[in-house]
């Protein structure tokens, strides 16, 4: 269903807010007094800083913000979505996530996209022309519009050409979706921002990371749930997580999900966490034990773009 909003009218005449932009005003005061109030809507952290210049400033194509829970990744988002509406009028940005159906849980029914992820109208009621609660897109009074997007299915992402693609929880959207709409960018040169936190399982996360790492209009960010220094009380709460989760053996919980390190899930992984020790506490260990109980071990991954190398002792017996 579309929705419209309605001006109030007395004794026949339109009655404006005081604040509301009139229609008749040109399009670059209009992109001056939105860049206005969208620089003072809310106070952002350093994190969300770089992201947006990135974006706005540098001009980066491909941009991947890794950051842990809480880092304010659907809130900066929405932010580009909205700054990139108003750069230019008739824009189409593409706002996706896994399924449609957590997109409209995330942005959509809790007004977070509609009220650029305030908790007030403001931006709203100067900014959004109509609401499409069918199709899920909202217009804006410059002719842009924002529609979400859900990554089900590959066939989704071909023949499209939106001039901005924003996806949110990548680690667990469909990767065929990316495959199939990253071409389509080209028609317009529109930039691409994929952002979540490290899955618990191997998967194309880490390829794009890399892939965009190498990319010389691509640009990566690596943030910890820590960074989001906005909300005062988040330090503390973090601080009694991590040692909840750690007590629970749970390490990789904290270093995936609030860390946003690539850390997969314990029952996949062979070794259990590392136990750092000092140098002398370690050779004194290994001169109680005779030279033919000492197993010594050289252990190399080879990656694409760079290898680990490991020297190890084991001690039978121990």
């Amino acid at each position: 269903m579309v929705w419209q909003k309605q001006n109030s009218f007395k004794n026949g005449k339109k009655i404006d807010k005081t604040d509301k932009i009139e229609n008749s005003i040109t399009s670059e005061f209009l992109r001056n007094k939105f860049l206005e109030d969208w620089e003072n809507c809310r106070d952002r952290h350093s994190g969300q800083k770089q992201i947006l210049k990135a974006t706005f400033e540098d001009r980066f194509k491909y941009i991947f913000y890794r950051a842990g829970r809480k880092g304010s990744k659907t809130t900066t988002g929405i932010d580009i979505a909205w700054l990139m509406a108003h750069e230019m009028n008739q824009r189409v940005i593409y706002l996706c996530y896994p399924t449609i159906a957590q997109a409209i849980e995330v942005v959509w029914e809790e007004r977070r996209l509609q009220t650029c992820d305030l908790k007030n109208d403001s931006m709203y009621d100067k900014y959004v022309e109509k609401t499409d609660d069918s199709r899920h897109i909202l217009w804006f009074t410059n002719g842009s519009f924002v529609k979400l997007i859900g990554t089900w299915t590959e066939a989704r992402g071909r023949g499209t050409q939106p001039d901005c693609l924003i996806i949110d929880e990548f680690q667990d959207c469909n990767p065929d979706y990316i495959e199939a709409m990253d071409p389509n960018l080209a028609a317009k040169n529109a930039p691409c921002i994929l952002m979540g936190t490290p899955p618990k399982n191997r998967n194309h996360y880490e390829e794009w990371w890399e892939r965009i790492s190498q990319n010389p209009k691509g640009k990566t960010f690596h943030f910890t749930s820590y960074d989001n220094d906005r909300l005062p009380h988040l330090k503390e709460w973090l601080d009694n997580k991590k040692i909840e989760l750690i007590k629970a053996n749970k390490e990789d919980v904290w270093l995936r999900e609030y860390m946003a390190e690539f850390c997969y899930v314990s029952s996949d992984r062979v070794l259990p966490d590392v136990k750092f020790y000092e140098k002398q506490e370690i050779l004194q260990k290994l001169s109680q034990k005779p030279y033919i109980e000492r197993i010594p071990i050289l252990a190399i991954s080879v990656h694409k773009t760079y290898f680990n190398s490991m020297v190890a002792v084991l001690l039978r017996n121990s």
